[in-house]
């Protein structure tokens, strides 16, 4: 009785590994081609953001950021029910 017990667990894990094996090599392969992907994308993307630093540089005043004024809007004058 033990000897078929083991032989079956021997074939049920031959089929289990031999299945799980493959899907376990694709999905490291997909994961690491998906990593230089990203890789690629983020260096394309610092380098984009090093030519816009350095047309900044290249400016004769420094960047000023927009800050909006509220003087002369009305909501902030009265309240916002008020006619």
């Amino acid at each position: 009785m033990s000897i078929l017990l083991k032989t079956n667990l021997i074939c049920i894990s031959i089929l289990v590994v031999s299945g799980c094996l493959p899907v376990t090599i694709v999905g490291g392969v997909v994961g690491i081609g998906d990593s230089l992907d990203k890789a690629h994308r983020m260096n394309e993307i610092e380098q984009k953001i090093i030519q816009l630093e350095s047309l900044l540089a290249k400016k004769d005043k420094p960047y000023q950021p927009y800050i909006p004024s509220y003087v002369d809007m009305e909501t902030f004058k009265k309240g916002i029910y008020d006619k």
